[in-house]
């Protein structure tokens, strides 16, 4: 199964807008936009919307999925699940 990597936040308010030290660009956002389930169920996990799409820690999403995760410091490379890459792909 693929999952793709997103980008999290975990602050409690709806509507945040955020600037870039570079080039002092705001964006909106909104904070825990999405209800979140796996197999039916409701499951609690923060996450937010920017530009229609909803990101997630992706180490909430391997615990929602019951799968493993860590960070390979040697790689850069998000590990979800139970193989480790060889390689970065």
């Amino acid at each position: 199964m693929i999952v793709a990597v997103f980008i999290t936040v975990c602050i409690l308010t709806s509507n945040l807008t955020f600037f870039a030290k570079s080039s002092e660009k705001s964006i909106d956002i909104v904070i825990n936009a999405a209800n979140v389930t796996v197999d039916g169920k409701a499951a609690k996990v923060d996450n937010f919307s920017y530009d229609g799409s909803i990101y997630m820690q992706p180490r909430d999403i391997c615990s929602l999925l019951k799968k493993e995760y860590m960070f390979d410091t040697k790689l850069s490379v998000i590990v979800m699940g139970d193989k480790k890459p060889s390689r970065v792909i």
